[in-house]
């Protein structure tokens, strides 16, 4: 399947590339029957984008904090509120959701828990999905409500206008800014934009005039692994130094180093890889240098507030 091909295409390949990302099955709304009688839930990438993430650890770890247990945090998507929760490192999924419907009176049974983009199941306990100090876990209704409900890709939150194929363009010699950073444009990938107008106070972020409210472009892979996450990397970057904050996402602003953290998704036989291109809050921003690190320039951004996605890039996996 090309990636310049008609809009029928488009949206098949990003029902598939948001499926990859967010760990369930997405269909293209051309896929369902005009006189289904199942019931549709349209699914945005950027309303569920908070489930997307991989957060992780930033700098040294407290020695003196007892190891049996751990700290994590929990973000209710609803409201946009985010708590810590104290629990045992070896607990179970379903303890986790019996102190979520103590502290916020949610059902279990309505409680779906998503941690970097995986939904973690009863039965099973946090340590067998790699949860760990710090890390981010979102209650969030995507699961249908019954098991013959259908999930589509919701068309009304992409933003077309803004996609751009960057597929066979070579920026060597050139040079871009946004929010007076260099902005390395993701030559190899195609861009299908997201619609975040009226999203935010203002679309000053979004802008490229390099204004002193303007935000700087980042890349985000969502792959999650124990030992190759983009956040597991980045730790160990970080592990020997101290920081203000003790988890952040991690981005880079080199779609070069984002690939090699990206979801990989199979459709009609070709491969492809998917990642998240976004918008940084320069006024908190972590930054590590190529200096610093000897494998390329990562950034943390603390609070998921402080970064905001406003694009997906595609590309073919040679």
């Amino acid at each position: 399947m090309s990636l310049d091909s008609d809009t029928n295409d488009n949206e098949t390949i990003l029902a598939a590339a948001f499926s990859a990302i967010l760990g369930k099955e997405i269909l293209p709304e051309s896929n369902v029957p005009q006189q289904t009688q199942q019931h549709i839930n349209k699914i945005s990438i950027f309303d569920q984008h908070l489930t997307c993430f991989v957060y992780g650890k930033v700098g040294k770890q407290d020695t003196n904090k007892d190891e049996s247990f751990m700290t994590i945090y929990i973000t209710i998507l609803t409201t946009k509120t985010t708590f810590p929760c104290t629990i045992e490192c070896d607990a179970s999924v379903d303890k986790l959701k019996q102190i979520i419907y103590e502290k916020e009176g949610i059902l279990r049974n309505k409680q779906n828990l998503i941690y970097c983009g995986q939904e973690i199941d009863e039965g099973h306990l946090l340590s067998e999905y790699d949860i760990q100090e710090s890390s981010e876990i979102t209650v969030v209704r995507l699961r249908a409500i019954n098991s013959d409900d259908l999930l589509v890709l919701d068309k009304a939150a992409l933003d077309s206008s803004y996609d751009y194929d960057f597929t066979n363009i070579n920026d060597n010699g050139k040079r871009f800014t946004r929010g007076g950073i260099e902005y390395h444009r993701p030559c190899g990938w195609k861009r299908y934009a997201f619609k975040v107008t009226g999203k935010y106070e203002n679309e000053i972020w979004l802008g490229s005039n390099n204004s002193s409210d303007e935000w700087p472009v980042s890349y985000h892979g969502t792959k999650h692994d124990a030992v190759n996450s983009i956040a597991q990397i980045g730790y160990d970057l970080t592990k020997h130094q101290r920081f203000a904050h003790g988890r952040g996402i991690y981005s880079t602003p080199d779609v070069n180093i984002a690939k090699g953290f990206a979801k990989s998704f199979t459709k009609d036989g070709q491969q492809y890889l998917v990642i998240l291109q976004n918008r940084v809050n320069p006024k908190n921003l972590i930054k590590l240098s190529h200096e610093e690190t000897g494998n390329g320039e990562y950034w943390i951004s603390p609070n998921a507030a402080d970064i905001r996605p406003y694009g997906v890039c595609i590309m073919k996996k040679s």
